[in-house]
């Protein structure tokens, strides 16, 4: 089975693309390895890759050639708001399915063969607070302040705008909220 991976290899979120291109390949090696999917008779899974270079425009590009040249079933990717919406419409224009992730849910069509795999910032960031107050009470530890490292133009506005939000729901106060920017 032949998929395709849209993601940024490069640009603004390069960063991101390559951990996602990582954790998608050790996924695809160990379905391969387990005897490949079962319900197609253990056919094993072989994707090419496309760098859309964290532009909508060449994501739609590459999701074009994946489908009509390199002949994929499926495309994962891309990553990212303004490619995921791109890119979307030709999903269903080429009926092929599109699993998307990492963008905010901001697709207000209904779309038959896309999905965003994406959750809700604010319930991750409220998981994490979650996991963090629940290992501080563990070790009874005490708040005095909270440091958001990562800061960057991609996810940085999101957090500082939700994280204080998040922490307020868990009887921290936002003032101990540092935020490197």
């Amino acid at each position: 089975v032949k998929i395709g991976l849209l993601l940024p290899l490069s640009g603004v979120l390069g960063v991101q693309g390559t951990d996602a291109r990582q954790g998608i390949e050790f996924a695809i090696e160990e379905i391969n390895k387990g005897g490949g999917i079962k319900s197609l008779g253990g056919a094993k899974i072989e994707y090419v890759l496309a760098d859309d270079k964290s532009m909508a425009a060449t994501s739609v590009s590459e999701f074009e050639r994946l489908v009509t040249s390199k002949k994929v079933s499926l495309v994962i990717g891309p990553y990212g708001t303004s490619g995921i919406k791109a890119v979307f419409p030709y999903a269903d224009r080429y009926k092929v399915p599109l699993i998307s992730f990492g963008g905010a849910p901001v697709l207000t069509e209904a779309y038959s063969y896309g999905r965003n795999m994406q959750a809700l910032p604010s319930n991750v960031f409220g998981a994490e607070v979650e996991s963090a107050v629940a290992l501080m009470q563990e070790f009874n530890l005490s708040i005095d302040k909270v440091a958001v490292i990562g800061y960057d133009v991609a996810g940085g506005p999101m957090h500082k705008s939700l994280i204080p939000d998040v922490m307020e729901k868990f009887g921290m106060s936002s003032k101990k909220i540092v935020i490197n920017e």
